[in-house]
């Protein structure tokens, strides 16, 4: 089975590209919406066995809770790629056989997506990586076992990790999904995301604070904690 992995900066250090269109709470909600949304996906995959979230913020840690999912504490911000490190150092230790992980600001992620990109992973040892929409960043990293592969994000992260990955002799897939690729980091991001209304927390409390775009549809933002 596969364990999910997600990390998680500090709520006082999020978001902050997004800043001259939401403000510090307004960030922290979406912080926490989003979250809410990932972990509600994974939930949703039966391929999906546990889930861990790699965080030190105690706000983030109770809402992961809320979804029966672990946490990992981090002494420090070390960034992504230590957070999803130190789970794989982890996951190995426990003799896992395989760490999916997944950025928290992908709210519009679905069940089908992570059932995909599990589906395609081969024999250990492999990888499947999914790209963000402008191909530069990794947006998902499913690595059988959890320490066949050592990944280091940021961008241009995707084709670095496809091209090590081959020349390592690891068997390799690459999937392109929609709702996984758009991490909502930037205004224009933002944007994109309201442009294809979904049930999502994430949808309903972006389009009351910045009031709908084109293509949205009316609601009241929620969280979901059941299956």
């Amino acid at each position: 089975m596969t364990i999910a992995v997600v990390p998680v900066k500090d709520l006082a250090s999020a978001k902050q590209r997004v800043a001259l269109r939401l403000g510090p709470n307004e960030r922290r909600t979406l912080v926490l919406l989003m979250l809410d949304d990932v972990l509600q996906a994974l939930r949703r995959s039966p391929g999906v066995s546990a889930t861990i979230v790699v965080t030190r913020d105690r706000e983030v840690a109770e809402r992961a809770a809320r979804f029966e999912a672990e946490v990992l504490e981090e002494p420090t911000n070390d960034g992504y790629t230590s957070a999803v490190s130190r789970a794989a150092h982890e996951l190995a230790r426990r003799g896992e056989s395989a760490m999916l992980s997944v950025p928290g600001d992908v709210p519009g992620v679905s069940p089908d997506e992570i059932a995909r990109l599990i589906a395609a992973c081969r024999a250990a040892p492999s990888v499947v990586f999914s790209p963000s929409r402008d191909r530069r960043g990794t947006n998902a990293a499913l690595v059988c076992p959890p320490n066949a592969f050592d990944l280091q994000f940021g961008e241009p992260s995707f084709a670095a990790h496809v091209a090590r990955a081959r020349a390592a002799g690891l068997a390799t897939e690459v999937l392109e999904l929609e709702g996984l690729a758009l991490d909502l980091d930037r205004p224009e991001d933002l944007d994109a995301f309201l442009r294809e209304p979904s049930n999502t927390a994430t949808f309903y409390f972006l389009q009351e604070v910045l009031g709908g775009r084109p293509g949205s549809t009316t609601g009241t933002y929620r969280s979901q904690t059941s299956r």
